[in-house]
């Protein structure tokens, strides 16, 4: 057994030790769960700027783009499209007046053949003749006149009604265009200018975003390396627990039962025992002082990097206070502008849409009025046809009667003339009614780009696309709002744990007194008697053993006079080293 008074001494260091490694182990292992907290909040972040930068760049998101694109462009081509529409609407109107024109001479026929029907009834009066039945003859063109005047004026009706139908729309066109026409450019233009910007603002968001999800995994990886660096905390309480331990074999000697410390003490005096122990207490002094000074270096640059990461932070969370607001319109500003635009054309859309069912309502009368005359056109070619028919035969039938017939003869001549003519003025009318029905289906060709059913689906489609918009800068409101709330916890939680970092000192201040009564126990002298030197150095030897790090071993070596390992004198790269590859 050791000297007791040497023994208890040695115990108190032991116990000197102890308590602060056990306190390292509990604080650093606080210190990592906090910012384990924070790679966690950091995690979050992340995930929720991938999901906005790839929402982004989402095919509906362009799809929505692409349709205001296409709904800008189409409303400057209606704007474009709407004094074609018009000249095409006057050139139906003086289709029409020609028209009338081909009517009138028309109906003037129509009245000489049935002054000659009338004079062919007196001439047939006069003709006595009991083989010739006249009065067949007679009454079927009086028929036939009666049935041409009716058609006849049933056509000019027709087409009355079909002139009032074209001025309705040529009036209502003729107002639209002076009231919308300016307007209609005016949408057309800002709400393509709108689209353009919110495209480009898109697109910066989407790399925003994404810069801000680099940014946020950049910091979420140097938080993760400074828990990693904090292992600092496990290799000082390693390096403390060898130091007790290389205690403990000068307190106990059979606790190193099985190796060269084994009953260190036997044949040596008191005072030789007190000259081993005060020789491997000044070699764990030595180590000790060592430890701290790492244990404070590592820890003081680790405390820099928590810091320089918190202002990281502060620096993430301003830098994308712009990213969803325009100026100082705060965050409802990004589709304000492009809101607005699209709510005038809407309104426009909805007036157009009204005005434009107006119109395809008249033109569909019109439509149905200009298959009605082509009909009737077409009647008054077949009866003109039967009247000459009718005609030619009464010219056989006088042909035989002799002068009896004379009268006759040349009367039914001259209907066969008259309704030949008006056979002709029918086709002339029908060419012109061809003529009409080219100048409106030119007019519904430009319309078919705004009839209604067109621009409400314009209507729809720019609401839909609006949504998805404002769908994608919802995501990235609330990513944002996490972003400034996360990113707040995140500061105080990097501030507060980097503050609280004073374990350091504590650590220094008890391993200072430690290290000081470790010098206590021992004058060491130059030269140590033959037995103690001997004992000392197999206890420096299974000490030395004993060790798991380099450092141990560079102090160890120069203070045992023993010597290290090749591997030991290539050494590791010194802690600040290794703490500046860990997190820079």
């Amino acid at each position: 057994m050791i000297e007791t008074g040497l023994q208890d001494d040695l115990r108190a260091l032991m116990d000197l030790l102890r308590a602060p490694g056990e306190m390292l182990e509990e604080r650093v292992g606080r210190i990592g769960s906090q910012l384990c907290t924070a790679v966690e909040v950091l995690g979050r972040l992340t995930a929720a700027f991938e999901a906005v930068r790839l929402g982004f760049d989402r095919p509906d998101v362009a799809e929505a783009m692409a349709d205001l694109t296409r709904t800008a462009a189409h409303i400057a081509a209606m704007a474009g499209q709407i004094p074609a529409e018009r000249r095409h609407l006057e050139q139906l109107a003086a289709s029409l007046e020609d028209m009338s024109g081909r009517i009138t001479r028309m109906r003037t026929t129509v009245k000489v053949i049935e002054v000659l029907v009338v004079n062919a009834r007196i001439a047939a009066a006069y003709i006595h003749n009991q083989q010739v039945e006249l009065s067949v003859f007679t009454g079927e063109v009086s028929e036939l006149a009666g049935t041409t005047r009716q058609t006849v004026e049933n056509f000019a009706t027709g087409h009355r009604r079909l002139t009032t139908l074209v001025r309705q729309a040529h009036e209502g066109h003729t107002r639209f265009e002076r009231e919308n026409l300016q307007r209609l450019h005016q949408v057309a233009e800002r709400l393509g200018t709108a689209v353009t910007a919110v495209d480009t603002r898109r697109a910066n968001m989407a790399t925003a975003a994404g810069d801000i999800t680099v940014r946020s995994r950049r910091i979420g990886e140097q938080v993760g390396t400074a828990v990693m660096a904090l292992q600092i905390g496990d290799r000082t309480r390693q390096r403390v627990d060898h130091l007790v331990e290389a205690i403990g074999f000068l307190v106990d000697p059979a606790g190193g039962e099985g190796t060269a410390a084994a009953n260190w003490q036997a044949g040596l005096t008191p005072e030789e025992q007190g000259m081993v122990a005060a020789s491997i207490c000044r070699l764990q002094q030595a180590q000790l002082r060592s430890t701290v000074d790492d244990f404070d270096a590592e820890l003081r640059r680790v405390i820099g990097a928590l810091e320089r990461l918190a202002v990281d932070v502060v620096d993430l969370v301003r830098s994308s206070t712009g990213l969803y607001a325009s100026g100082d319109a705060g965050e409802d500003a990004f589709l304000q502008q492009l809101g607005t635009e699209i709510t005038h054309a809407e309104q426009l859309m909805r007036l157009c849409g009204s005005s434009r069912a107006e119109f395809d309502a008249v033109a569909t009368e019109a439509a149905g009025v200009l298959k009605e005359l082509l009909g009737q056109a077409g009647a008054v070619e077949l009866i003109e046809t039967d009247m000459r028919l009718a005609g030619l035969n009464t010219v056989l039938i006088c042909g035989r009667l002799g002068t009896d017939g004379q009268a006759l003869k040349v009367i039914a001549e001259e209907l066969n003339g008259a309704a030949g003519e008006t056979v002709r003025q029918a086709q002339d009318v029908i060419t012109g009614i061809r003529s009409v029905q080219g100048e409106a289906a030119a007019v519904g060709q430009v319309a078919t780009a705004q009839n209604a059913t067109t621009l409400a689906e314009l209507d729809q489609r720019m609401g839909e696309a609006l949504r998805i918009l404002e769908g994608v800068c919802s995501e990235l409101g609330a990513a944002l709002g996490m972003l400034r709330e996360d990113g707040g916890r995140l500061t105080a939680l990097l501030q507060e744990t980097t503050g609280g970092i004073d374990i350091h000192t504590e650590f220094r201040r008890a391993m200072e007194a430690a290290a000081e009564q470790l010098g206590r126990v021992g004058a060491v002298p130059a030269v140590l008697p033959a037995k103690a030197a001997a004992a000392s150095e197999r206890l420096l030897g299974v000490i030395r053993d004993r060790y798991s790090m380099a450092s141990e071993r560079e102090i160890h070596d120069p203070l045992s006079g023993q010597t290290a390992p090749a591997m030991a004198a290539a050494g590791g790269a010194t802690a600040a080293a290794e703490i500046d590859d860990l997190l820079f």
